[in-house]
């Protein structure tokens, strides 16, 4: 499946249940996430990734030319991201609290 989407050229936004693996991404001293959402990523080289499942705090991690937005899909932390879309592009990605 990614060799097909990788023969579109760009992709815009990546969305997956699951996290690709990081440092950042860790919970316990454990890293989280599969290494193939790292190669997904790599090759389809998209410039929003949105994932989550891992229950931990919502982060952003830059990764070369893709922003990766890890959400938290618990409740407990009560958060959500907005990213600004203007001209083509994806900018000012940020993690809000529901309830300040």
């Amino acid at each position: 499946m990614i060799s097909k989407y990788s023969r579109i050229g760009k992709l815009n936004i990546l969305i997956t249940h699951e996290v690709p693996e990081h440092p950042v991404l860790s919970r316990n001293d454990r890293i989280l996430g599969h290494k193939t959402f790292n190669s997904a990523m790599g090759r389809l080289r998209p410039e929003l990734y949105l994932c989550g499942h891992v229950h931990i705090p919502s982060q952003i991690v830059r990764f070369d030319v893709t922003t990766l937005l890890c959400l938290d899909s618990g409740t407990r932390h009560a958060e959500y991201a907005t990213v600004e879309y203007k001209d083509g592009e994806f900018a000012s990605p940020e993690i809000r609290k529901m309830f300040r």
